[in-house]
């Protein structure tokens, strides 16, 4: 196989992997949390909107048919539509605010995979950079003058130390 096929493969597995990670995420949701997520998946779609301006087109025709008749249902600046539709919004809130709290969740635990990814690869590359200065020594070569030292691993201290610093300096840059 090619070189470029193992990388569409590995990249398909990894994809694979965190569309897993995902979906075991969600079955471990609390039964409520799941439905809240799945009724906001359905009202988060055009036909939605759709539903909800043919519902109050309905409403209208019917509040202004019954009260030709002299049997309106609703007043005629719409109150019960008013607060039936302010219910709904608040209900849609509440659940998009469950759904993006659950969703801040899966980013989180993402982040932590890819952080413990990163350090175990660089822990890797560590190795090999050792391997490969021991395979100089033992060749009796000399590195390049100017060449750094890069065969630790990285300190994550330092690392988030130089983190913070650099985003306190572009802030102040900004």
């Amino acid at each position: 196989m090619a070189a470029g096929g193992k990388e569409q493969e590995h990249v398909r597995d990894a994809a694979a992997i965190i569309d897993e990670l995902r979906r075991q995420r969600r079955q471990d949701l609390p039964p409520l949390k799941r439905l809240v997520e799945r009724a906001i998946g359905r009202f988060a779609t055009p036909w939605a909107i759709v539903a909800a301006v043919l519902f109050i087109g309905v409403w209208m025709a019917l509040q202004f048919t019954l009260t030709a008749h002299g049997k309106p249902f609703d007043s005629n600046t719409f109150g019960l539509l008013n607060t039936v539709s302010q219910l709904c919004s608040l209900i849609l809130v509440i659940g998009i605010l469950v759904a993006d709290e659950t969703q801040a969740e899966i980013d989180q635990e993402r982040s932590r995979l890819i952080l413990q990814m990163l350090i175990i690869q660089d822990r890797k590359t560590s190795e090999a950079l050792q391997s490969l200065e021991q395979l100089v020594r033992v060749q009796g070569l000399q590195p390049r003058e100017g060449t750094r030292k890069v065969d630790d691993a990285t300190d994550l201290h330092e690392a988030a130390d130089a983190l913070r610093e650099a985003e306190q300096e572009q802030g102040r840059t900004s």
